[in-house]
């Protein structure tokens, strides 16, 4: 089967299935076309198969962050040092939404460098990429 050995399906670039592909393949010989046979079952010359063609979509989303360590008094913002990129291949892809959700907070409010009070009540930041790369936490609460 030389002619068909090298047969491919050629999917878009960055493309992924959510539900996988499926067909079939039939073959038939020369022999089974002359008496004009069906396909019956696994004694004649006509056989079909089946396939499934599953494309798992892959990390386009690449996301630096690193541990802080500051000293108590430091008096000035702490940078989080947190930045995302897009890493798909054809630019399909966009970040639409951007979430960071804070946990172990100190009691009382933490104040982010653009105003947002974090505190056991509000624990989550939204914001876009460009924000997010020059966010910094401007306050701790006094202890």
């Amino acid at each position: 089967m030389a002619d068909y050995e090298n047969l491919v399906v050629r999917l878009p670039d960055d493309f992924s299935t959510t539900t996988p592909i499926t067909g079939s393949a039939t073959f038939t010989t020369d022999e089974a076309l002359l008496a004009g046979e069906t396909d019956t079952g696994p004694d004649d010359g006509i056989e079909t198969g089946t396939f499934t063609v599953t494309v798992n979509s892959e990390q386009d989303v690449e996301i630096t962050a690193q541990d802080i360590t500051v000293i108590e008094d430091l008096g000035a913002p702490i940078p989080l040092n947190l930045d995302v990129d897009i890493t798909d291949i054809d630019g399909s892809e966009s970040i639409t939404s951007l979430t960071l959700d804070f946990a172990n907070l100190p009691t009382g409010d933490t104040v982010l460098s653009d105003s947002t009070v974090l505190n056991a009540g509000n624990t989550q930041w939204t914001g876009t990429v460009a924000e997010l790369q020059s966010l910094a936490v401007a306050s701790l609460p006094t202890h």
